[in-house]
C-alpha cells in the first residue's frame, strides 16, 4: 500500500506537468505514450528500484519482501530470523531515509 501511494502521487505529479505543458489538450481522452516503449509495469519497477536505491542491500531486500512481494511481517521475521520489532524499526528508519532522499514525492497535506 505504501509504494502504491507513492506511485499514485508520482503519476499525478506527472499528469499535472503534462497538463501545464499542454493546457488546451484534453489529456484524459488521449493515450500518453512513453517513447521508449516501456509498459506501466516496467516504469513502476524502475520507479520502485530508484526509490529504494538509497537503502542498504539488507533494507532493500526487506522492502522488496514487504512492499513488493506482499509478505507479512511475520513471514519476513521467520525467513530472516529477526524479531518483528527489529524489522519494524528497520522499515521505519528506511522510510524516513527514503523521504529525506526524495522529498518531491512526499508532500505534507494541509489540514483543513
Amino acid at each position: 500500500g505504501w509504494t502504491a501511494a507513492i506511485a499514485k502521487f508520482a503519476a499525478l505529479d506527472r499528469l499535472r506537468v503534462l497538463r501545464r505543458l499542454h493546457p488546451a489538450e484534453n489529456l484524459d481522452e488521449q493515450q500518453i505514450a512513453d517513447p521508449s516503449g516501456l509498459t506501466g509495469d516496467d516504469l513502476f519497477d524502475g520507479f520502485f528500484a530508484e526509490l529504494i536505491a538509497c537503502l542498504s542491500e539488507e533494507d532493500q531486500a526487506l522492502f522488496i519482501r514487504l512492499f513488493w512481494n506482499g509478505e507479512s511481517m511475520d513471514e519476513a521475521s521467520q525467513q530472516t530470523g529477526k524479531d518483528k520489532s527489529v524489522l519494524y524499526n528497520r522499515v521505519s528508519r528506511a522510510k524516513r531515509k527514503i523521504i529525506r532522499q526524495h522529498p518531491g514525492y512526499f508532500k505534507k497535506e494541509e489540514k483543513l
